[in-house]
């Protein structure tokens, strides 16, 4: 039966010459008694698939690369091996994590498929849901599964947002590029009048908006995204006036998220009330000033972040078709690239 039960984990990791036969028997250590809990271990790695980009296949298949961004060599690279050798990773870690309940995130009746903030594709939700639980764990153990997940899920953030735009020039600049005085704002901006009007609210006008998502892209060295994001109050009426758009950068696998905002400010306030027993009756007095530090933390708490759009800055994604000299250039077919309409549809309802 420990037999049977490691060859159903074992069968959900095709290809996995790496995964040890030590982290299996750890995981069924016991199957003669827990064999079904196997099973149902099995059945879920099934359901860990990758997002899908409908758009990305179509040019893949195509052989094209995307037209007006990146050539076929490296779209194939990092939309189809590199994901597929994270996915098979991924697995791994899942089922050589300390931890027991991640596949949960990958179970339809669990997951939070639904939620509308991404529902441009719902699988990406599950992703979402088991870096938060990663991230609410705190655990220095668990740094290797959370890096896997998040590259995934940035990168469907950045490869979902695009489409074709075959005017754009895709070659190797020279060094000569980089004394090149910065040209106007890239044509391709949104047509939608609400979302023109929200930009223009959180930005000052569309040019505006434009130079700072492209200026912000540009300044990452090494590996990172530039996330335009939507800061909300999540399920608010009464304070949706106040959702704004904003541009943010992350490096390595870091995310525009706020998933341990509440744990850092919950410790705070328990740490207060053991030093004052009055804290909670005086928190919100109307004679008690609060300093920007705590102005800061209430505004981490009450918002959430909600992630519309993010444009990769990995040398990985420029360097073979645009050369050391070319990001720039890159950045701006990237931005001429974006289909606004996803973006726009990726901002929650406020109903």
């Amino acid at each position: 039966m420990l037999r049977t039960a490691r060859a159903q984990v074992l069968a959900a990791l095709p290809g996995r010459r790496a995964f040890t036969h030590t982290a299996v028997r750890g995981q069924v250590s016991g199957a003669s008694s827990r064999s079904s809990g196997s099973d149902e271990q099995a059945l879920l790695l099934e359901k860990v698939q990758l997002p899908q980009i409908d758009r990305l296949n179509a040019f893949k298949a195509a052989g094209a690369g995307i037209p007006g961004l990146l050539s076929q060599h490296v779209l194939e690279d990092v939309w189809s091996r590199q994901l597929e050798s994270n996915l098979g990773q991924l697995k791994e870690a899942i089922v050589q994590s300390t931890s027991n309940n991640y596949l949960d995130c990958f179970d339809s009746a669990n997951s939070s498929i639904d939620r509308g903030a991404d529902s441009s594709n719902k699988i990406i939700n599950q992703y979402r849901d088991l870096l938060q639980k990663i991230s609410n764990k705190f655990d220095d153990d668990e740094s290797y599964l959370f890096d896997l997940t998040a590259s995934i899920y940035n990168l469907f953030y950045f490869l979902s947002s695009l489409k074709a735009n075959p005017a754009n020039t895709v070659a190797k600049a020279s060094a000569s590029a980089l004394l090149a005085s910065p040209g106007e704002a890239v044509a391709n901006a949104p047509s939608n009048e609400v979302f023109v009007s929200l930009i223009n609210k959180s930005f000052g006008s569309m040019d505006e908006f434009l130079t700072l998502l492209s200026d912000s892209a540009n300044s990452i060295k090494g590996n990172g995204y530039t996330w335009l994001i939507y800061k909300h109050i999540e399920n608010s009426v009464t304070f949706s006036k106040l959702g704004h758009l904003s541009i943010l950068n992350t490096y390595n696998n870091g995310l525009p998220h706020t998933f341990t905002s509440n744990r850092v400010s919950s410790g705070r306030d328990f740490e207060n009330k053991k030093l004052n027993k009055n804290y909670e009756s005086e928190k919100f007095s109307s004679n008690k000033i609060p300093s920007m530090e705590d102005a800061d933390a209430l505004n981490s708490l009450n918002f959430t972040f909600t992630p519309l759009l993010a444009i990769g800055s990995n040398p990985a994604f420029y360097l073979r078709d645009y050369g050391v000299y070319g990001k720039q250039q890159y950045i701006n077919n990237v931005i001429s690239c974006i289909d606004w309409d996803i973006v726009n549809d990726r901002i929650p309802s406020k109903k």
